[in-house]
């Protein structure tokens, strides 16, 4: 029978019938309360003193949710002080991966993967033995080195047209935050190269992103510009920008001139749109494009440029 303290532990992980089989073992009464303590860590990793780099990393886990990595991931941070902090990073950045590219991009089941990535846990939480936990998880991501197993991008393809069609585009997908959170940190450390973060994660929320060429505008300067083609490059990714501070809506609706005067303030990617001249068609398609980009090499994913099209207004548009 398993004692009332692991019983709780596994209340607190939300830890299933299912999934005890892997996991059982892991913790006993002696090291309860640190891997209670871990948990919260793993959860809350401004709160630890993991470095820099493995918070951050965790911070994007918990942003798009740890799915069947949570006990594998918590048996790596239990042996914390004892591995190299490159091998706990590495596993952690395949973790990221395999989860958008495989449930986030493919949008695969969600159970994908789940009872090997048990196993793995349990079988670290054994032998200790971290390369060849990066190891599994690499065979479980790649058929081979350059081949994707579970990834699929015709279904992303679908999803996006069917955004199209039944909502609001990209400005109605689910991680478009998130995308667009990556996007202005690689702006801030590899294009301007700055130390200083202009937006936080905690401080994203629904009116953070902005429609460059605004949803509602009786001004001349858009209605001559994208008469008639409104809904098409509206929603594309491309005109969706990430502020620094939650937009004002009067503001929202001006014309590119007076917008492009307070977007050299925002963030990185408002400053980076405040260089363009003009906003048309022709810059949202470009930007759209340029997103496209990172997100291919982000995620270590090849994209065509047909399916570039399709992404970024929808399929036969």
């Amino acid at each position: 029978m398993e004692n009332n303290n692991l019983k709780t532990l596994f209340k607190i992980f939300r830890i299933s019938d299912y999934q005890r089989g892997y996991v059982w073992g892991f913790y006993n009464v002696k090291n309860i309360k640190k891997a209670v303590k871990v948990y919260f860590y793993m959860l809350n990793p401004e709160k630890s003193n993991y470095s820099n780099e493995i918070k951050e990393w965790l911070k994007k886990l918990n942003i798009i949710g740890f799915r069947a990595f949570k006990p594998l991931i918590m048996a790596v941070l239990m042996k914390y002080d004892n591995l190299e902090k490159d091998k706990i990073l590495e596993v952690l950045k395949l973790a990221e991966l395999y989860i958008f590219l495989v449930f986030i991009i493919s949008k695969r089941r969600g159970y994908t993967g789940n009872s090997r990535f048990y196993r793995y846990a349990n079988d670290f939480h054994k032998n200790k033995d971290v390369d060849k936990l990066i190891e599994k998880i690499k065979n479980e991501l790649y058929e081979d080195e350059n081949t994707y197993r579970w990834v699929a991008i015709n279904n992303f393809i679908d999803e996006i047209d069917n955004l199209f069609k039944n909502y609001d585009g990209w400005y109605s997908w689910k991680y478009l935050n998130y995308f667009l959170y990556e996007y202005e940190i690689y702006l801030q450390k590899e294009k301007f190269k700055e130390e200083t973060q202009k937006v936080k994660w905690d401080d994203i929320n629904k009116d953070s992103i902005e429609h460059i060429y605004p949803e509602t505008s009786n001004l001349e300067c858009w209605k001559k510009i994208f008469k008639g083609k409104n809904r098409k490059y509206l929603h594309s990714l491309g005109n969706l920008l990430l502020l620094s501070i939650s937009k004002n809506a009067s503001l929202g609706k001006k014309c590119f001139e007076d917008k492009k005067e307070r977007y050299k303030n925002g963030s990185y990617s408002e400053i980076e749109v405040a260089r363009y001249e003009k906003w048309t068609p022709k810059e949202i398609y470009e930007r759209g494009m340029k997103l496209l980009d990172f997100l291919s090499d982000r995620w270590d994913i090849e994209i065509d440029e047909e399916t570039k099209e399709k992404l970024l207004f929808g399929k036969n548009r």
